[in-house]
């Protein structure tokens, strides 16, 4: 099931080639652009209270947007971890093709 997805592949011990790394690579271009684009969303969706109302209902929704707003940062560090670690991915399967290139007659 996952074999299928050219970024987990290579975890299982299969070859890397150019076109898993053009893969994964993809993938990073697109987790970037989610990252950004909660990160540009979160302001807007969830402004900090202003602490001006005083009715109970307004206390609440206060509460409400605050829960949101942590969740909503939580899941941007989320992604600024997956980014890592896949850039990280992307460097190792790198290297492991130099290696396998390398190694391979009329490698390179």
């Amino acid at each position: 099931m996952l074999d299928s997805d050219p970024v987990i592949a290579p975890l299982g011990g299969r070859a890397v080639t150019p076109e898993l790394i053009d893969a994964a690579r993809r993938h990073l271009v697109m987790l970037r652009s989610l990252h950004e684009e909660v990160r540009l969303t979160v302001p807007t969706l969830c402004p900090p209270g202003s602490g001006t109302w005083r009715s109970a209902a307004a206390d609440r929704y206060v509460e409400g947007l605050e829960y949101l707003r942590s969740r909503l940062i939580g899941a941007l560090l989320r992604l600024e971890d997956a980014e890592a670690a896949l850039d990280d991915r992307i460097r190792r399967m790198q290297a492991r093709l130099d290696v396998q290139q390398a190694s391979t007659p009329g490698g390179r």
